[in-house]
């Protein structure tokens, strides 16, 4: 199969192990009319053509592929996964051209679960342009839940239909939990924990997983650790990647150790969560020619090389490594996002000229052009960051209130609008109006709780603490309220098991224990304290913590 990019060596064609019936001569029978009947629409192909086909098995579905291909060399296999969502598949789908046909479309329900229903919304609503610029038959290969999903959540789209195939093999059956998945985005604390027990139950119920069960089981660790629980959720990504590797799903096997890795660099574990990533992720990306996966990859290495103050080595893999890729596959939405990875690094390095010329010349022109009002907003957003690093606090304001509030407004996502006003809290805060910052924050706080953004309400109380100390109402009464909002911080950071914010939190929070006479309590933080600096590697927080431990001692 002949493609702008090279054919990726397939589980199918791999597996030497795969079973001879699905491999063999003969389909199954109950598929024969079904795939003659996707033969002769692509045989007579003039255009746009939207086909659906169930099927659950990874090796059959490929065995499906390489079939068709016999036919027509020039199809290609695109993968969702690496798209970031609506807008990206759209580029890679136009970039592709009408030389290669068909396009099989792979990946859809791990893509969903990224990118959130609004993906479909998205698609359905630019079913025309996708119609008008890509003059190909798409084939989308989906599991036979995810199909209904399509057909309610995008009904235009939908009624644009081809075909719809059914290619549904045993033994993977997806029932009604594996079509059941919530999008974290939006999704209260009850829900998540409903959903929990949904696929806990079902999961529980079951001899031997396939792998929409596996694909449960990363569902499982996402809940898990969006509700703070990062034990249960490596368990889950683990259980998941074992479940992968036992159908010989390498690619999602891959995915599921990238899922551990995060959880691990989530923990501080930052340097088992690079081994995973250099050992056990990215060489199967290297084997399977996926050039795009390997880059991004790579920009996960970069990010535990910055958390690890690696920032020379982080830069190097971010310009020599990921970028070049985006830039072969003409993928100006993924350059663009590196390119702000990279003046990220580069801001952190104290090159903050250069970090905002990319911010400005090169970034934020891409989004305007893309229309991508949320993208453009926080590119701004970072712009407002660089310039309150300058000492451009006025300009920084202005970009955050009148560009980046009222874009998140629009869009009605209240969590980004309440992020940008602790931005805006943060910047008050340094000029001095602590009466305005601590507002925001207590505006903050309730959209905080009412969204279960436990990493959020951990910030938000320890900034209110922090301000109210500065304000001085510890010295009239006010000690009381401020212990606890720290205390409920910590806590929270140490559920999270987060350093950092175990770090930082916990300094203040012995401050103001032994403000309260509690000493032998507050060395006992600090002893947290420190130990969350000490995985850091954070010297400066170290030596702030031990002159604090004298201090009090002292005292």
């Amino acid at each position: 199969m002949n493609s702008p990019v090279a054919k990726q060596p397939t589980l199918a064609a791999a597996s030497s192990s795969a079973p001879a019936a699905v491999f063999g001569e003969d389909l199954d029978g109950r598929h024969s009319g079904d795939f003659l009947r996707l033969q002769r629409l692509l045989e007579h192909a003039g255009g746009f053509q939207l086909v659906f086909a169930g099927c659950l098995s990874f090796a059959y579905r490929q065995a499906l592929i390489d079939r068709i291909d016999v036919r027509h060399p020039s199809a290609v296999i695109v993968d969702l996964v690496p798209l970031a969502g609506p807008s990206v598949v759209l580029d890679e789908l136009r970039r592709i051209g009408p030389q290669h046909n068909p396009i099989h479309l792979v990946g859809v329900e791990a893509w969903l679960r990224q990118a959130g229903p609004e993906a479909l919304h998205a698609l359905n609503y630019r079913r025309e342009s996708l119609a008008a610029d890509v003059p190909n038959t798409l084939v989308l290969w989906l599991d036979p839940g995810t199909i209904a999903t399509v057909a309610s959540e995008a009904p235009d789209l939908w009624a644009w239909r081809a075909a719809v195939l059914d290619f549904s093999h045993p033994p993977a059956e997806r029932l009604a939990v594996h079509r059941g998945s919530i999008f974290l985005g939006s999704a209260e604390r009850a829900q998540r924990e409903r959903r929990l027990a949904e696929i806990g139950d079902y999961l529980r119920s079951i001899g031997e997983p396939g792998g929409p069960d596996a694909d449960l089981m990363l569902e499982a660790s996402d809940i898990e650790q969006s509700l703070g629980r990062s034990e249960a959720a490596l368990a889950h990504a683990k259980a998941a990647g074992a479940a992968f590797r036992e159908i010989d799903d390498r690619r999602s096997a891959a995915v599921a150790v990238g899922r551990i890795a995060d959880i691990l660099a989530s923990c501080g574990q930052l340097d088992e969560a690079m081994r995973l990533r250099v050992e056990e992720q990215l060489p199967v990306y290297e084997r399977l020619g996926d050039v795009r996966s390997k880059a991004v990859t790579q920009g996960y290495i970069a990010d535990i090389l910055v958390s690890r103050g690696q920032l020379d080595e982080a830069l190097r893999l971010r310009v020599e490594e990921e970028l070049p890729v985006y830039e072969r596959l003409g993928d100006v939405r993924s350059k663009a996002v590196t390119q702000g990875c990279i003046a990220d690094i580069l801001a952190s390095r104290g090159q903050l000229d250069e970090a905002l010329r990319i911010r400005v010349e090169e970034q934020l022109p891409v989004y305007e052009r893309l229309g991508d009002v949320r993208e453009k907003a926080v590119t701004q957003g970072k712009i407002a960051d660089i310039l309150a690093s300058r000492g451009q606090l006025d300009e920084a304001l202005r970009i955050l209130r009148q560009e980046v509030l009222l874009a998140f407004e629009r869009l009605g996502d209240v969590r980004s609008k309440a992020v940008t006003q602790g931005r805006i809290a943060d910047i008050l805060a340094s000029r001095g109006q602590l009466d305005e910052a601590l507002a925001l924050h207590e505006q903050r706080l309730p959209v905080a709780e009412r969204l279960g953004d436990i990493d959020s309400l951990a910030h938000i109380r320890y900034s209110m603490a922090a301000l109210r100390l500065q304000r001085g109402e510890h010295e009239s009464g006010g000690l009381q309220r401020i212990h606890d909002d720290l205390v409920a911080a910590f806590a929270t950071s140490r559920q999270l098991g987060r350093p950092d914010f175990i770090g930082g939190i916990g300094q203040l929070l012995a401050q103001v224990l032994a403000m309260g006479g509690a000493r032998e309590e507050a060395r006992d933080v600090l002893t947290l304290a420190e130990a969350a600096f000490a995985r850091l590697d954070d010297a400066a927080g170290l030596a702030q913590v031990r002159a604090l431990r004298e201090t009090i001692g002292a005292s």
